[in-house]
């Protein structure tokens, strides 16, 4: 699952033990491409002791490649028959620079 993960970008071990430490029981599923059986992402849920909740509106396109990101939701989006509307994928978050 940690191979999956890094799709996205590298986390290091700290990382790693603090995200599976959250992990509830039986609370990671592998998103994969059925024709290819390809791993192409992930989903847990997961124990937040502080209980926020976010949800973002429109994919995000992040480092370290959003490029790749926006192609990948670009995919999605015809696979399930929806319009994108990519100007209004943000690719920063609000006071990050």
């Amino acid at each position: 699952m940690r191979a999956v993960v890094e799709l996205d970008g590298e986390v290091t071990t700290a990382q790693w033990s603090d995200f599976v430490d959250r992990v509830l029981p039986n609370g990671s599923f592998i998103a994969r491409v059925v024709e290819s059986r390809e791993d192409v992402g992930t989903v847990s849920a997961i124990h937040n002791p502080r209980g926020a909740r976010f949800f973002f509106p429109v994919p995000f396109l992040h480092a370290p490649d959003p490029n790749a990101r926006a192609e990948r939701w670009r995919n999605i989006f015809d696979a399930i028959g929806l319009a994108s509307n990519e100007e209004r994928w943000p690719r920063t978050l609000p006071n990050s620079g």
